[in-house]
């Protein structure tokens, strides 16, 4: 492959190794493997091609397995003995395979630009896989880079070794980003793709709000901070849950640092979305109540089956409570995890005055349901107003179920014996027989509207 050749080659891998960062034995592997695939072509009935560099000088060896004979009759092919020893020693014997070192020259100007553009195309690889592997274990960290340009299905942005994609979805509607910006993103994604790794970023990702966070509040990072929970609806309003564990340390005063310059700058990065930061409470009525700030609450009335809870306001403080859209309640809802229903006060007072007059009612209703009964079954003949109070006591609920009786329950009931009981039962029959039930039901009804 020549002198110059093999110094151009050995100066494109330190080259590409220095600037790049590919590892110098990969692309030297691959300029082997060239040397190889551009010798074929050249030499297509050799036989076992090698091709080696010298990793000090760069210079190009090529090598064929070649058959030990007494005449030589295809010179690609075979080596006499005299030649094959001169190699390999003098014990190689005939029809032996030798490896023999081919002219370099041999390839050609040809062979040398194939080899070339192969080499080229592993370093890309080589390249590529590099990229891969720094960034797929950085899925969930935020990445700083510049808006490159616009493109119909994302923001191309520039992060440094590769171009990502920020898609048009994860991009808040307040977002206002211009080619140059310097952003910061989260990492959501790493992927290999035909044309290489693929990093996906977004901004509306609520972990975003959590790693900004952790970079801009040492407590944070540190772990004597922590972040519970967080809601987010991105360009308009998140919300943090905090807590510390060390008393002496308000974790809701360091996220916001001195005249607030920590939560600002979050904030400013955030595009003007607003953070609110609320503690953290393991008291769910608590929590409930911090995570609708900045209302004020009178008090909270949780259900833990169903994760349900209702919270009474001032009736001024009801708008604020619920806010702009019902985003305050939304966001508060998906902080705590528990489905919240607002109300004021005076709908509080208004909704109890509404059961107690319902449950009134019902009792009124059941009371003259009864009376209307007792009157009925005090009417038969052989019956009586107390007799009746015990039949209806003991679960007879109409003259039909009384004619339906045998006289043994009858008998079981205090103060009636056989002979009451037999002329009650026939008393109720005679009712029914009759048709005076019909007239019953209407009274019923009456005292029950």
């Amino acid at each position: 492959m020549g002198k110059n050749m093999s110094v151009e080659l050995i100066q494109l891998v330190r080259q590409i190794g220095a600037d790049r960062g590919v590892d110098p034995e990969i692309l030297i592997k691959a300029i082997e493997n060239a040397v190889v695939s551009a010798a074929r072509k050249n030499m297509p009935r050799a036989k076992e091609l090698r091709a080696e560099i010298d990793r000090k000088n760069g210079e190009v060896r090529l090598y064929s397995q070649k058959t030990v004979v007494k005449l030589v009759e295809d010179d690609i092919l075979q080596i006499d003995r005299k030649g094959a020893r001169k190699i390999h020693g003098p014990s190689v014997g005939y029809e032996a395979e030798v490896e023999v070192q081919i002219a370099a020259e041999d390839l050609g100007r040809i062979a040398a630009q194939t080899a070339k553009q192969v080499v080229l195309q592993r370093i890309r690889e080589a390249q590529r896989d590099n990229v891969f592997e720094e960034f797929k274990d950085r899925e969930g960290t935020v990445i700083t880079g510049e808006v490159q340009r616009f493109e119909h299905d994302g923001i191309i942005v520039d992060v440094g070794q590769t171009e990502s994609l920020l898609p048009y979805r994860e991009v808040p509607r307040n977002a206002g980003l211009h080619q140059g910006d310097r952003i910061r993103c989260l990492i959501t994604e790493v992927r290999q793709i035909s044309k290489g790794p693929q990093i996906i970023l977004s901004r509306t990702h609520p972990d975003l709000v959590t790693k900004l966070f952790e970079q801009e509040v040492p407590e944070i990072a540190d772990g004597t901070v922590r972040i519970e929970s967080v809601s987010r609806e991105a360009g308009d309003r998140a919300k943090i849950a905090v807590s510390c564990k060390d008393k002496n340390i308000d974790p809701v005063g360091a996220c916001v640092g001195m005249k607030g310059s920590r939560v600002q700058m979050v904030v400013r990065e955030l595009r003007g979305e607003k953070v609110d930061i609320v503690p953290w409470s393991d008291v769910p009525a608590e929590f409930i109540a911090n995570a609708l700030n900045p209302a004020k609450i009178v008090r909270v009335k949780v259900d833990e089956r169903f994760l349900k809870s209702v919270v009474i306001v001032p009736e001024g403080q009801l708008s604020l409570a619920i806010g702009k859209h019902g985003q305050n309640a939304r966001l508060a809802s998906k902080l705590t995890g528990w489905n919240i229903d607002i109300i004021s006060e005076q709908e509080e007072k208004d909704s109890a005055e509404k059961k107690e007059s319902e449950v009134t009612t019902d009792r009124l209703r059941e009371l003259g349901k009864k009376r209307a009964i007792t009157k009925a079954i005090a009417a038969l003949e052989g019956v009586g107003e107390k007799v009746a109070e015990r039949l209806i006591g003991h679960g007879i609920q109409s003259i039909e179920e009384l004619a339906s009786s045998t006289e043994e329950q009858l008998i079981a009931i205090e103060g009636i014996g056989e002979k009451k009981a037999q002329k009650i039962i026939e008393s109720a029959k005679s009712a029914v027989e009759k048709g005076l039930t019909h007239e019953v039901h209407d009274e019923i009804k009456q005292e029950v509207s």
